[in-house]
């Protein structure tokens, strides 16, 4: 037989017992595959607490959820594929999009019968970090493991993959490029605050009268520091009021003061806030005000950018919502024989892109940003006053 023949014969070995409504998996090897990088899971979660970091998931995020979608193919079995899925597709886009920040996601498919069709009752999230994924001998993660030793299957196992790169199921996540900015914004912030600390309760110097005598300095010494120990408790004290032939107080107080150097941290702390968003990809000199001569036709250049990646995104998403989710549900309740069946996502259209321009342009310039209401309410479908 040829190798030919031989690889069909192996690929044909994969089929549904419909029977038993269960995949049937005959000499399909599993290889487990383990999550090796040197930044751990656990570090992206940390990252998503940071202000920045946050923001920037959000304007990832939220323009790829208000995607509608639309199924195209046999009416009979689009509307099939559109009841199957319509209740749980928000939530699951929005758990497959933990893959931005993790380099995959992993859900646990519920499926349900109602009127004999299959739907998908709902998902269930699995923390990225309790993940082990198994690939066939083709890199295709077909089931992953949880604690336990307990193997989600194929027909359960849904997991989404981010910037799969040499055979790497666990992808690489969007936050990897900001991790070693992000340490560094950690450590400042803890030295700013202790600056301020120290800024704000400065050491006291309390001053007392010389004297050639030295049991009558060192006394005059131990007073001086009993009143610096009492004003750290917020007591009162009480100082003479005598003078030297200058007028001057010979006893006195006073803090220890320095140049102000907070700009100087906070200043930094925006460069590092900056450099977090350059390497999300996401166009800082929107989300962040800068003078340089230029800005705007950076910002422009920035953003344009950016939704190119978000289209390359909403592809990624929307071919594995059809492999791994239409194409169960095309199979479960009409066998493997159909074919023609897509699911769509929508893309930003030219006016939705020319609206977000204007928008970030307007905050580039002002900082504010204000859309004309007929505008918005031609785009949100609203009866405008006119």
């Amino acid at each position: 037989m040829s190798i030919l023949g031989r690889l069909k014969n192996k690929l044909s070995e994969l089929f549904l017992d419909r029977n038993n409504s269960r995949r049937v998996v005959i000499s399909r090897r599993k290889h487990m595959f383990a999550y090796k990088d040197d930044v751990p899971l656990d570090a992206f979660k940390r990252m998503r607490d940071d202000p920045q970091v946050s923001a920037g998931l959000s304007v990832i995020k939220l323009p790829i959820l208000a995607q509608k979608f639309s199924v195209e193919g046999s009416p009979e079995v689009a509307d099939t594929i559109v009841k199957a899925i319509n209740g749980s597709y928000t939530k699951i886009v929005e758990r497959a999009l933990y893959a931005i920040e993790f380099g995959f996601s992993a859900q646990e498919i519920v499926w349900s019968e109602d009127d004999g069709i299959y739907t998908i009752a709902g998902t269930l999230d699995v923390d990225p970090a309790t993940v082990r994924l198994n690939t066939d001998d083709f890199g295709e993660v077909f089931s992953y493991t949880i604690p336990g030793g307990i193997e989600v299957p194929a027909e359960k196992a849904l997991v989404f993959t981010y910037q799969k790169e040499f055979g790497n199921p666990y992808g690489r996540s969007r936050l990897l490029p900001a991790y070693e900015v992000w340490r560094t914004k950690e450590l400042i912030w803890l030295f700013t605050n202790r600056y301020f600390e120290r800024k704000g309760n400065p050491p006291t110097i309390v001053k007392y009268p010389s004297s050639h005598i030295q049991a009558e300095a060192d006394r005059n010494a131990d007073d001086a520091l009993e009143i610096g120990r009492a004003l750290l408790e917020n007591a009162v004290v009480a100082l003479p009021s005598t003078r030297d032939e200058h007028g001057r107080e010979i006893w006195d107080l006073g803090y220890l003061t320095d140049d102000a150097r907070a700009g100087m941290f906070l200043d930094y702390l925006r460069y590092l806030d900056r450099m977090i968003l350059r390497a999300m990809f996401i166009p800082d000199r929107v989300m962040t005000q800068d003078e340089a001569v230029g800005s705007y036709a950076l910002a422009r250049a920035h953003l344009d950018l950016f939704l190119l990646s978000e289209d390359g995104l909403l592809s990624d998403l929307e071919e594995e919502i059809n492999r791994q989710i239409v194409a169960r549900v095309v199979e479960y309740n009409y066998g493997k024989q159909i074919s023609g069946v897509r699911l769509r996502i929508s893309r930003l259209s030219q006016v939705d892109r020319e609206l977000m321009r204007d928008v970030f342009m307007e905050m580039v310039k002002s900082g504010d940003a204000r859309v004309p209401s007929e505008t918005l309410a031609r785009e949100l479908g609203f009866p405008s006053e006119n």
